[in-house]
């Protein structure tokens, strides 16, 4: 049987005593994997699927021709992006409170006064992770996915964003901690910005988005690292002229997803082994082609991305232009659902939402895979604040091939749905809060 990793601990002052002056033979000796594996069948335990951010759950097989199972209110005031996981029973969503519902039929199980944040679920346990404001401070927390009851809580840096899951490991703005007790076991060398700092992980390595400019890229730590108990230090650092939002690692693909650079890509592939750009894709004249839309001078805006979800062979994005410095193009403004083959970045098919079934004010918004079926949520324009005056305002979600574009089914949600995750043959859904509705924010159950 291999040592643990504290048996290995535990001994290392022999044997650091016996490597001596050999620091580079004891810096190969590595005691703390980065660990990571597939999520369990059968669940949604991220916000966006899994350790590398892929969005594409390979395990599931969405209805296909779903209703409405079940809706229930929960307490929020918005839909928060990464505070809606699934667990093999529960669902889990947070806002102004935590709550854990029963999948089968939405009964509420238990419900905490836990402030919004990013949710986690893993091995029987749910993790929180709040990034501070005027009420509350920064906080990792751990809970008993099935009764609530609080298992430990820990510091984080304010403005903390973003919680990767690895085997053993919570990692949050670039802090490494230890699932089992919250105990901080380490953090990355260069982090000098951690409360923007979100993780990737996949194949025994780390991969850090400092800023929108900076990423880095860490294997496991060494014996030495231990022993000087020092930061962890990175294989390789880039920074990128671009400006990045989203990262994504899959095989040996490591993508960023952007927008605002007028004359620029909105989406690039990177080299895990080295960090190097191979590709660039979606520039605002391939955006115009590719969608036979007429957004304006290609010169007047930029294509920015709002989500997207890789699978084997390409990344699928949701793509908006954005008009440039006040110019006339920005009425044009409009979206686009596009598939972008992983080897060489050109564009497979794209799915403009202009046309007579997807008005101009309409735009896409979440996306998620499973079983090849791209599952994306399609909401209104908002009004102005003031001109609200019957809510709700609704939105659908739509399922598209994952291979051809064609639409195979689309439902019309009551208030506009804004996050979704898919488990087994369930796909669950949380509709926004932003309307004057009490119930608006809610968790659906479609089967």
């Amino acid at each position: 049987m291999a040592p643990t990793r504290r048996q290995l601990l535990a001994g290392t002052g022999a044997v650091v005593g016996t490597v001596g002056v050999s620091g580079a033979a004891a810096a190969r000796v590595t005691v703390d994997e980065i660990e990571t594996d597939e999520p369990s069948p059968g669940t949604w335990p991220t916000d966006r699927y899994d350790p590398g951010n892929t969005a594409t759950n390979p395990h599931a097989s969405p209805p296909s021709d779903p209703e409405i199972d079940w809706r229930v209110p929960v307490d929020a005031d918005n839909a928060w992006k990464d505070g809606f996981v699934v667990g093999p029973d529960r669902v889990y969503h947070t806002g102004t409170r935590l709550t854990a519902l029963d999948r089968a039929d939405g009964t509420r199980r238990w419900s905490r006064d836990e402030p919004s944040g990013a949710l986690a679920v893993r091995d029987g346990t749910l993790y929180h992770c709040h990034g501070g404001n005027d009420s509350s401070d920064p906080r990792l927390s751990a809970f008993d996915a099935e009764t609530g009851e609080p298992r430990w809580r820990t510091d984080v840096p304010e403005d903390s964003r973003g919680l990767t899951m690895t085997a053993d490991r919570v990692f949050v703005s670039g802090r490494a901690f230890d699932a089992e007790d919250g105990r901080l076991e380490w953090t990355l060398d260069g982090n000098v910005n951690p409360g923007w700092t979100v993780s990737v992980a996949q194949d025994g390595f780390l991969y850090a988005q400092h800023s929108s400019h900076r990423v880095s890229k860490y294997a496991s730590r060494s014996l030495l690292d231990e022993t000087l108990d020092r930061e962890t230090k990175p294989v390789w650092k880039r920074r990128h002229d671009s400006a990045y939002a989203h990262t994504v690692v899959r095989d040996d693909r490591l993508l960023r997803a952007t927008g605002t650079t007028v004359g620029g890509a909105a989406l690039a592939r990177f080299d895990t082994e080295t960090g190097r750009r191979t590709w660039a894709a979606l520039t605002a004249e391939e955006f115009e082609s590719a969608t036979d839309t007429d957004p304006g001078d290609p010169e007047d805006f930029a294509v920015a991305t709002l989500e997207q979800a890789v699978t084997s062979e390409q990344c699928i994005v949701i793509a908006r232009t954005v008009g440039y410095r006040g110019s006339e193009e920005a009425g044009k403004e409009t979206s686009a659902l596009l598939a972008v083959s992983l080897s060489d970045g050109t564009i497979r098919w794209a799915r403009s939402f202009l046309g007579p079934d997807h008005p101009a004010h309409y735009t896409a918004s979440s996306i998620i895979v499973a079983d090849r079926t791209v599952l994306v949520t399609v909401e209104e324009s908002m009004p102005a604040y003031g001109q609200r005056e019957e809510p709700p305002y609704p939105g659908r979600i739509l399922a598209v091939d994952a291979d051809t574009s064609e639409t195979l089914w689309g439902i019309k949600i009551d208030h506009e749905p804004a996050q979704l995750a898919v488990a087994d043959d369930t796909i669950f859904a949380v509709t926004d809060g932003r309307s004057d509705s009490e119930d608006s924010t809610a968790v659906l159950a479609l089967r």
